[in-house]
């Protein structure tokens, strides 16, 4: 087994910090000889740390079969020391894979109680927005305009694998360490991708309140500055996000406007009334005249001229209603 070590010059910012605010933050990234891991082998595994505020990339490399087990060790030691880990789709393949293998060595799984931060399930509810039809790492990374030297995949990477085990060639260890290396250093810098699921989750404060003929308009700012630029629109609400600036466009009907309910199957909906009932009042209603609500119609309504316009904490629980009607 051999461990390679490579300070990349790249500084903690202060977005990373979002994260990992104490900057206890491990990035990590594993290589295998296939999908199915009762019947193949981990040969590579890869992390991404600050030390002294400059990330480092630190990846232990297997030369047989039987370096599997140490690197697995050598690994959960080091992994000792963090408390976040960031990974793309890790909860979907390489935590359960390292875990199977922990449980095969009889080894202490220490990255188990480390809390997870998965970009890919951050960034996959927004793909839609973008055109996105994937959210794998390279769609991601083209969508942020990053660049890497590597241009293979983890299944054309196996063949040289077998190679380097049966021959130590430096070019195909090469190739190897440079496809987890950009997968480790792509993490890092696809940070902004996870920046619109923290800021429509709360991460705004409230900026204005205007109104301007039938449509009330909030703008909050943003904590996180946004790649790129995302629009869209539902029912009597809009939205534009760019950089730290997110509005929200709001209908006026007949001086009020609508407020999203998110628990609507617990509510039927009036349409003659355009009002929604609590099942366990609405359930005496006549069937004819209601209908289970949907999310599309399922609102409250508040008054435009109410007092709590004024109140900056009741705009912003407001809007994070919004958010997640749209979104």
């Amino acid at each position: 087994m051999k461990v390679f070590e490579e300070r990349t010059g790249i500084i903690k910012k202060a977005e990373y910090e979002s994260i990992s605010p104490n900057g206890e933050m491990l990035l990590f990234d594993i290589e295998t000889t296939g999908l199915k891991k009762e019947t193949t082998r981990l040969y590579l595994i890869g992390c991404g740390y600050f030390d002294d505020g400059e990330f480092v990339i630190r990846q232990w490399l297997t030369s047989c079969a039987s370096d599997e087990r140490a690197a697995l060790e050598d690994f959960f030691e080091f992994a000792r020391g963090f408390s976040v880990l960031v990974h793309f789709n890790g909860d979907g393949f390489d935590i359960p894979y390292i875990a199977y293998k922990a449980d095969h060595y009889g080894l202490n799984n220490t990255i188990s109680s480390l809390e997870s931060v998965d970009i890919y399930k951050c960034f996959r509810p927004y793909k839609k927005y973008f055109g996105l039809e994937r959210a794998n790492q390279t769609a991601v990374e083209a969508f942020l305009g990053i660049d890497r030297e590597d241009e293979m995949n983890g299944g054309l990477l196996i063949p040289y694998y077998y190679q380097y085990e049966r021959t130590a060639s430096l070019e195909a260890q090469r190739l190897l360490l440079l496809h987890n290396h950009d997968d480790v250093l792509g993490m890092l810098k696809m940070f902004p991708a996870m920046y619109y699921g923290l800021a429509f989750s709360g991460g705004f404060e409230f900026e204005s309140l205007d109104l301007a003929d039938s449509v009330m308009i909030i703008d909050l700012k943003s904590m996180f500055t946004l790649p790129k630029a995302l629009e869209t629109e539902r029912g009597p609400f809009s939205l534009y996000a760019e950089d730290d600036l997110i509005q929200l466009n709001c209908s006026i009907k007949d001086g009020y406007v609508k407020v999203p309910v998110r628990e609507y199957k617990d509510y039927y909906y009036f349409p003659q009334e355009d009002m929604i009932v609590h099942k366990d009042v609405a359930v005496f209603a006549n069937r004819r005249h209601r209908r289970r609500a949907s999310k599309d119609d399922c609102f409250l309504k508040e008054d435009i001229n109410s007092a709590c316009w004024s109140d900056s904490s009741f705009i912003k629980q407001y809007a994070l209603k919004v958010l997640q009607f749209l979104i």
